[in-house]
């Protein structure tokens, strides 16, 4: 396979308190959760053909092809909206962070 460029938007995500907020869920909670926000993740980013690369924790790589940036930006918008509103649930500390790239 000949490796080569593509220019992709790059999004990452974390959830601030996420590690202490699981902890004090115990497990069976904590990864229901975790199911619950990979799978919002999916959902929103895909109006924007976002795709979910990895996912470790609270944390996402998520990428995004670059001819419709403020598409991304929009999903990644409502992401972030949604997402707060579900890691609020669980403790009102719990903040979404998103950081965007080309």
């Amino acid at each position: 396979m000949e490796p080569h460029r593509q220019e992709l938007i790059l999004a990452v995500t974390r959830v601030n308190l996420a590690t202490r907020v699981c902890a004090a869920l115990g497990d069976a909670q904590m990864f229901a959760h975790l199911a619950q926000y990979y799978a919002l993740v999916a959902t929103e980013i895909a109006s924007a053909e976002g795709q979910v690369i990895k996912v470790m924790g609270d944390s996402t790589l998520l990428t995004f092809p670059p001819e419709h940036p403020s598409e991304a930006v929009e999903a990644l918008r409502t992401l972030l909206t949604k997402a707060n509103a579900l890691w609020q649930q669980v403790d009102d500390r719990c903040q979404v962070q998103v950081k965007v790239g080309i």
